[in-house]
């Protein structure tokens, strides 16, 4: 079975006195063709570390520049990629939002800021919807 390592974040931003969260919709492809809704990640490319994959991916995805404020969790899925299974470690960071505007890319239709309940509820994936509780669980922890 082969193994994937990917890195990603919970990207957060104060606005109007509440905390939003970047959310994107990835493009549909031959390969996934279902709409969904998910956090920025990606794989871990060579020898970059968890963290820097997990910005660098970010950035990618969204156009967003953030700080890693500290490691949330890392969650494991096993899924069949053209017939081939795969066993895949994600790894995720509490971020802050520093610059940039969300734009479209090859791979993300759109990056959306979202409250944490509008957030939970758009999420199509239970693994995203777990690991952002504990995102807004932790910045509670650290604002406070």
């Amino acid at each position: 079975m082969k193994r994937e390592f990917s890195a990603g974040g919970c990207v957060f931003k104060r606005e109007g006195g509440q905390i939003l969260w970047a959310i994107i919709k990835p493009r549909l492809s031959t390969d996934f063709p279902r709409e969904r809704y998910q956090l920025p990640k990606g794989l871990i490319d060579g020898q970059e570390s968890s963290e820097q994959a997990a910005l660098r991916e970010v950035k990618e995805e969204t156009e967003l520049t953030a700080r890693i404020i500290k490691k949330i969790d890392s969650t494991k899925i096993f899924y069949t990629f053209r017939g081939e299974k795969i066993f895949k470690i994600i790894t995720y960071y509490l971020m802050e939002y520093l610059s940039g505007e969300p734009k479209e890319s090859t791979e993300v239709e759109k990056t959306m800021w979202l409250p944490l309940e509008e957030a939970k509820k758009i999420l199509t994936h239970t693994n995203d919807k777990g690991i952002l509780q504990k995102a807004s669980g932790l910045l509670k922890a650290e604002i406070t």
